[in-house]
């Protein structure tokens, strides 16, 4: 049996036995499943409607209730950190899990001992202001909160890009991190966590729930024999205790999914504690080989481009392929992923023939100058009419997409 066919096993049992105890409701249902994509939940619903095993009542009232716009009147950004893009795998904790996890921290140490924060900014964030009586280390790419560290007492912050670069070895007694949910990076997550704990410090490591995709389980339970060859002894694993919040892109796939009415915490992972008993010499898990992605801010809108290697013009226009530009999916599974040369924090995709020249279209804007101007220096000639055209149309283009994002992103902050 394929794990696909076992996941769906797996999601139209879980609904049943939610049902069975007179959870009905959609959004109960969502918070009763462990991690469900509320798009896989109807699913399930409409196949346990067809084979009539649920009163029609329940899937025509969860397509009902999930199918009405929503206000879009809920705080999803920080202005601390810039707007989650989707190839950043950038899910971030909401307040309730924030706090969570920063008591547990306390809980398990003494003043003056160092609390490691691997790629999670949001929690040291927190740790800062709230003035713990703990030494806090910050290992992340973005550059705020590692600005905003530089005159704290008791706080350092590193800048580097988890994927690609090492930590170094440090010495916390607790280390937190929140890997993407794919087993790549739970490893190497790990590996560095490893790298920077204490003999006998604890790793606190926020997991997928095993409703989150097929095959999850499969991965987890390598993840945990792998973990053992780190030296790691499991505490325990609280099942669905920590909620995130649904970034800009992913509301915006279920939208176009038509699926608009979610509750923006209905993500929630499970929280695992590990003891660090030895040290281990393990190689440093290598991640898959990807051609880094080119990347444009205009304001508060991110922009990723696929790279090119071309140094002839070609058209910059941005060419739709999917309805109204947004990719209706965040899953690493989508086949459509392979076909993206432009990609925003608000899930639109786009093919483009000349990203060289949009690069350099965006940046000219970003900096209020004529991209004509830089672009002759670019390609060091002019242009024809119809190359005029297309660079103008370009333009367009993205004045229209930048707008319709940055009004999103107001939407978003209104209280």
């Amino acid at each position: 049996m394929s794990h696909e066919k076992n996941y769906q096993d797996l999601v139209d049992n879980l609904i049943l036995e939610g049902i069975s105890q007179g959870i009905t409701g959609m959004y109960d249902i969502i918070g009763f499943l462990p991690g469900v994509y509320p798009e896989e939940v109807l699913k399930s619903l409409r196949r346990l409607n067809g084979s009539g095993k649920i009163p029609a009542t329940i899937y025509h009232n969860a397509t009902k209730i999930v199918s009405k716009r929503d206000d879009g009147d809920s705080k999803l950004y920080d202005d601390e950190l810039p707007i989650p893009h989707p190839l950043d795998y950038d899910w971030r904790f909401s307040s309730v899990a924030i706090n969570h996890i920063l008591n547990i921290c306390l809980n398990i140490t003494k003043p003056k001992m160092t609390i490691a924060f691997l790629g999670t900014p949001s929690i040291f964030l927190a740790a800062t202001e709230r003035g713990i009586q703990r030494k806090v280390i910050l290992y992340d790419k973005n550059a705020k909160p590692v600005a905003s560290a530089e005159s704290k007492s008791s706080v350092m912050a590193k800048r580097c890009d988890l994927f690609y670069e090492s930590v170094g070895y440090n010495l916390a007694r607790v280390v937190v991190t929140d890997p993407p949910w794919y087993e790549e990076y739970i490893r190497l997550f790990l590996w560095e966590a490893c790298r920077i704990c204490e003999i006998n410090g604890n790793i606190v490591i926020s997991l997928p729930p095993i409703g989150t995709r097929p095959g999850i389980d499969v991965e987890l339970k390598k993840i945990l024999f792998w973990s053992k060859k780190l030296g790691l002894e499991l505490i325990k694993i609280d099942k669905g205790v920590i909620p995130y919040k649904s970034p800009p892109f992913e509301k915006n796939a279920m939208s176009a999914a038509g699926i608009y009415a979610v509750p923006d915490d209905w993500r929630r992972g499970d929280l695992a504690i590990f003891t660090l008993e030895k040290k281990i010499e393990v190689a440093r898990p290598e991640l898959p080989i990807e051609a880094g992605w080119h990347e444009e801010a205009i304001g508060k809108v991110r922009i990723k481009i696929r790279p090119q290697y071309t140094s002839y013009f070609e058209d910059p226009g941005m060419i739709s392929f999917v309805p109204n530009d947004i990719l209706p999916s965040v899953s690493r599974r989508d086949s459509r992923r392979k076909d993206v040369d432009i990609w925003t924090t608000g899930n639109r995709i786009y093919k483009c023939k000349g990203r060289n020249a949009l690069i350099c279209i965006l940046n000219a804007m970003k900096n209020n100058i004529s991209p004509v101007v830089d672009l002759k220096m670019l390609y060091k000639r002019s242009f024809t009419a119809t190359e005029f055209i297309a660079i103008n149309r370009s333009v367009d283009q993205i004045t229209k997409l930048i707008d319709i994002e940055y009004r999103e992103y107001v939407s978003s902050r209104a209280a």
